[in-house]
């Protein structure tokens, strides 16, 4: 086998694999595509990366076969004995990847793209079985020539179809923008004239560590909200990645149409242009990221969708949403500050974790205090809101501490210095929690939600981690789809869950307490599970109407 025309013929198919690949990053990233250059430094190194990954399959699929066959295949130009089992294995590998990433991020995906895909898996599974029909004819001598041409013509037919679809990303259906928002009713409706919505956004709070810490007395502001509040299950999307289920919580879209990603872009290099939200899976990026040879970007995230729109009824909010990456992490002015109880004797050294520890608890306290003179001073606004992200990325650094038996490496000076710190934590926001339950009123409505909870880095990734050096991490919110959200009021159901609650279906809640109509474009549900029978009769739901 001569390397340079195997090369070729390799070459020939690496050529559709490549176009549908950047068609698939393409398709993940599609809120991007009106202002994304289709060439440049990214688009660069991603045709060179499936490139090279087609000739590696390519190449090792043939070395197999040759040795299976005893014999050496022929490399003249359009070589079937080299097209044909490559074009076979990148069929099926395409079928497979399609699909696979379809159902990952069918969350972030619109209709016109789902069907897309579905299209294409279909594409490259009935060409799959086609030529695996035909495999006879095809390893058969006789009539070469005639089969080398059918591979041409049918190799230049695979090479136009991604340009042939692209331009169905551009189509308005594939890019659905954010509907437009709810005009302000003509109906005669009466919104809230008193009672606010106070609503506590604790990324990372976790039901484990909470049915944990209650019974032993440590945590008795959510042990009384467990008594005389509603606690229920927050179902989610995945793969989660903050703000897109906050951005979803607080519009009640899906990822689809609201567009907020992720907080960060991923771009080669150290400064690529343009930064992708996802990259594929099965395309092995998982390990170029972790070789560094990645860098972040903060996306811009904005989660004012809720407020704007309840700001056309009439009723002002206020509300605290920047999140940790995005405020600075060397604010040394911020760092000065004495930690608050029960962190006033926590030993913290200079090293990053333990930095990171004391910026997530005196950020998290700074927007708790300006939080709680918010709820003091502030009568006239009818929705208060307030995320907190400092307890996430706390659990993520230190949780092999306050499990170490999932773990291994975890000496007992390491337990015995940070072994209580996601536990303080949580002390540090149930005091936090019982302030903000004095300062209320009768006709507010509590309601303390988290769409993301922890779990530990599986064992393959803790290996990967040790073996790349970037351990920092020993939990994250991995696949997990489900949070936690409670409420509390006058209003509120005791001790009752309110069932399967969504992401999404808080939007609609919210204009319902307000007595507002609730708005046609939302996707959410209506939940009224944790209200009482009395509350429900008294407010009937209210429809808007678009005409």
């Amino acid at each position: 086998m001569k390397p340079l025309r195997s090369l070729g013929n390799f070459s020939a198919v690496a050529l559709p694999f490549t176009l549908f690949s950047l068609l698939l990053t393409l398709s993940l990233n599609h809120p991007l595509l009106p202002t994304l250059p289709l060439v440049g430094s990214t688009f660069l190194f991603l045709s060179l990366h499936f490139f090279l990954l087609s000739l590696t399959i390519s190449f090792l699929t043939t070395q197999l076969l040759q040795f299976i066959a005893g014999k050496s295949f022929d490399s003249k130009p359009l070589s079937v004995e080299l097209i044909y089992p490559s074009l076979l294995f990148h069929l099926l590998y395409l079928g497979i990847l399609y699909p696979l990433n379809l159902w990952k991020y069918r969350a972030f995906l619109t209709p016109t793209i789902k069907n897309l895909f579905l299209g294409l898996t279909l594409l490259f599974l009935g060409l799959f079985s086609l030529l695996l029909l035909f495999n006879r004819r095809f390893i058969r001598k006789e009539g070469r020539e005639k089969i080398r041409r059918i591979l041409a013509l049918f190799l230049l037919g695979l090479t136009l179809v991604p340009p042939a679809t692209l331009p169905l990303l551009f189509s308005t259906a594939a890019l659905s923008t954010l509907p437009p928002s709810p005009p302000r009713s003509s109906a005669r409706v009466s919104p809230l004239p008193e009672g606010r919505i106070i609503n506590l956004y604790i990324d990372g709070l976790s039901l484990d560590f909470l049915f944990r810490l209650i019974p032993d007395g440590k945590l008795p502001n959510f042990s009384w909200l467990r008594e005389n509040g509603s606690w229920g299950t927050l179902r989610s999307f995945s793969p989660p990645s903050p703000p897109a289920p906050l951005a979803s919580y607080l519009s009640g879209l899906p990822p689809s149409q609201h567009h907020r990603f992720s907080l960060q872009t991923l771009a080669p290099g150290r400064s690529g242009s343009p930064s992708l939200y996802f990259f594929p899976d099965g395309f092995f990026f998982v390990f170029m990221e972790r070789l560094g040879l990645f860098h972040e970007t903060l996306a811009p995230t904005n989660l004012d969708s809720l407020f704007q729109d309840l700001e056309k009824q009439g009723l002002p909010c206020r509300g605290i949403t920047s999140f940790r990456d995005e405020e600075a992490p060397g604010d040394y002015l911020l760092l000065r500050q004495p930690l608050p109880p029960p962190f006033e004797n926590l030993k913290i050294n200079g090293d990053s974790r333990s930095q990171n520890l004391r910026f997530n608890i005196l950020l998290d306290n700074k927007r708790l205090s300006l939080f709680r003179s918010l709820l003091q001073e502030d009568r006239r606004s009818r929705l208060l809101f307030l995320y907190l992200d400092g307890l996430l990325d706390t659990e993520q650094r230190f949780y092999r501490y306050a499990l170490p038996e999932y773990f291994s490496g975890v000496t007992e000076e390491e337990v015995h210095l940070f072994g209580d710190v996601i536990e303080r934590y949580y002390q540090f926001l149930d005091q936090a929690l019982g302030q903000i339950i004095t300062s209320m009123g009768n006709q507010d409505l509590l309601v303390i939600t988290s769409s993301l909870e922890i779990e530990p880095v599986n064992p393959v990734n803790q290996v990967m981690d040790q073996l790349f050096h970037q351990d920092e991490y020993s939990a994250s919110f991995g696949e997990k789809t489900t949070g936690v959200i409670i409420f509390y009021g006058d209003a509120v159901k005791r001790g009752e869950s309110p069932g399967d609650f969504a992401v999404t279906d808080a939007y609609p809640l919210f204009f319902y307490y307000l007595r507002l109509p609730l708005p046609s474009r939302v996707q959410g549900g209506i939940n009224l599970k944790m209200f009482t029978r009395d509350f429900i009769r008294e407010n009937p739901l209210i429809y808007s109407i678009r005409r």
